[in-house]
């Protein structure tokens, strides 16, 4: 059975540092099973999920990165990314920054029972957050109608379409 891990790494912003956390990964044999990064002004975050045949405890593995320790998480239970009987969709949002953009499209998310898969913010010239969200196949159309309102209702624009996952 493979041991599963969090890595969570956060630094000022730089080059080179996917390319150190990767080698440092690779030289030990880990795999890296799936992966979020970004910048957040100027600081770079980074969560990987990696997998082990051998079970290390955080102490080691933080000591491998030297200057940049990773928070590590062991985990159990991991299973498929993408779940045989999901939908996924994009929703966009666009308009003024203020507060509560977030929250108001979250909340009428949860209230339906949809999952947020991921979530990105950015401001370019107006804000701009972008989710990819996953339900049930065959769910009910009406969550995009409450959304769209919900979005209205701030004073924004919104966009939803349906993905479509492919196998490599």
């Amino acid at each position: 059975m493979k041991n599963s891990y969090i890595l969570t790494f956060v630094s000022n912003d730089r080059p080179g540092i996917v390319a150190f956390v990767a080698k440092v990964l690779y030289e030990r044999g880990f795999n890296i099973k799936d992966s979020s990064s970004t910048r957040l002004s100027e600081i770079f975050s980074m969560n990987l999920l990696v997998e082990h045949e051998e079970d290390f405890d955080a102490k080691t593995i933080q000591s491998w990165f030297s200057q940049l320790p990773p928070v590590v998480h062991k985990i159990s239970g991991v299973k498929a990314s993408v779940e045989a009987g999901e939908e996924h969709f994009m929703v966009s949002v666009y308009g003024a920054d203020k507060p509560g953009i977030v929250f108001t499209i979250a909340d009428v998310l949860a209230q339906e029972g949809i999952n947020i898969v991921d979530l990105q913010t950015r401001i370019s010239g107006v804000y701009v957050m972008v989710l990819e969200i996953s339900l049930p196949m065959d769910y009910p159309d009406a969550w995009i109608q409450k959304v769209k309102d919900a979005a209205k209702s701030i004073k924004t624009d919104i966009s939803v379409r349906k993905l479509e996952i492919f196998e490599l």
